[in-house]
């Protein structure tokens, strides 16, 4: 019969290397749990942006058909003509298109939300698909440790009380890191999310910026061109806010602590007063409006930037916990390794000389 001192001398060199290969892939099994929550958010918002975009598509086929049946009415524009209502057709074809433009833009928003949904989902499954194999070759060589160790120390160890101990302390090392990596990784993901939306909260700025110019040009005489180029802008502006906000909502699943971003209106004027009534005094209030926005919109970047600078904070502390939880891991491995090398030495030897102090959790503050 195989003794436990030949068993323990023929695996020493594989329990090195399992052991080697368990410290490079802790990391794993906590990342990918966080991977596969954030992409089932991002499937869930696929889902809901599918329906609005139906529901969108069929509203517009609505809009359009009304808007071209009063765009090229020439009976019914000859009907309010001869009744002295020109200007409550004109009226009643601008709203027509206003709505018409309305959902237009609506729909074209969400289509851009659907394209970046689908570049995010492309993205955090391509990470998960190599997060999967380096968790299975985590777990293929703890459970061929496992085996080994429970090969050669299978059942109580009387004999070697010191090595039971370490050996719980160990599995509570591990578990204290991988719950304090998971935190970190999350950290790391909602920071991610917030320079994101940070970079479309900036892309929305500079779309402010364009409609400012474009109004100041319309104060000076810029007519229809600068009316376009003004909705255009602040159209642009919107959806980029938009999908500011909704990156960081995604931000918030991953990290609780950050707060919501503050209520913006974009005003976008009054399409109908613009087009029978446009003059230097409704160009300037509408000026007006839009400084009013752009201010909104510059206090939001601000509550942005301030979330990320303290996300930023709060991964330095995970880090740092993970990084600690990691050392106690490190050492909890290393002490069960050298009780059990004492165990095959006092066996093998007969000696009885004493074991380095035994590795004690302690919580990680």
């Amino acid at each position: 019969m195989t003794s436990i001192e030949d068993k323990i001398r023929s695996a020493a060199t594989r329990n090195h290397e399992l052991l080697g290969v368990l410290s490079v892939t802790d990391h794993a099994i906590p990342d990918l749990e966080n991977q596969t929550k954030y992409i089932a958010s991002l499937e869930s918002q696929a889902k809901q942006n599918a329906t609005k975009l139906a529901t969108l598509k069929s509203k517009h086929a609505v809009e359009l058909r009304e808007h071209e049946n009063y765009r090229d009415s020439v009976v019914r524009r000859f009907v309010y003509k001869i009744g002295g209502k020109k200007d409550k057709f004109e009226a009643r074809a601008a709203k027509e298109e206003r709505e018409y433009f309305d959902v237009l833009q609506e729909e074209h928003k969400e289509t851009e939300v659907k394209k970046n949904i689908e570049s995010a989902l492309a993205q955090a499954r391509q990470a998960s698909a190599e997060l999967e194999a380096v968790v299975q070759r985590h777990k293929t060589a703890q459970q061929e440790l496992d085996s080994l160790y429970n090969d050669i120390f299978s059942g109580p160890t009387p004999q070697f009380p010191e090595e039971d101990e370490r050996e719980q302390a160990c599995t509570s090392a591990q578990a204290n890191y991988q719950e304090a990596r998971m935190r970190a990784e999350s950290q790391i993901q909602a920071i991610k999310m917030l320079e994101q939306a940070k970079q479309r909260m900036g892309n929305a700025l500079k779309a402010m910026q364009d409609a400012l110019s474009a109004s100041r040009f319309d104060m000076f005489g810029g007519g229809t061109m600068a009316d376009v180029m003004e909705r255009n802008a602040l159209s642009q502006a919107e959806v980029q806010l938009s999908q500011a906000r909704m990156d960081t909502m995604n931000a918030q699943r991953m990290d609780p602590a950050i707060k919501d971003l503050p209520p913006v209106k974009i005003s976008h004027g009054n399409l109908v007063g613009d087009v029978l009534f446009d003059n230097i005094f409704s160009d300037m209030d509408f000026h007006d409006k839009i400084k009013r926005s752009n201010a909104e919109v510059e206090r939001c970047a601000n509550v942005l930037k301030l979330e990320i600078q303290r996300a930023q904070e709060r991964h330095q502390g995970a880090e740092a916990e993970a990084k600690e939880w990691e050392r106690h891991l490190k050492d909890a491995r290393a002490a069960l390794q050298t009780a059990r090398e004492m165990a095959f030495e006092r066996t093998l030897n007969g000696e009885s000389g004493e074991l380095p102090p035994a590795y004690s959790v302690q919580k990680v503050v």
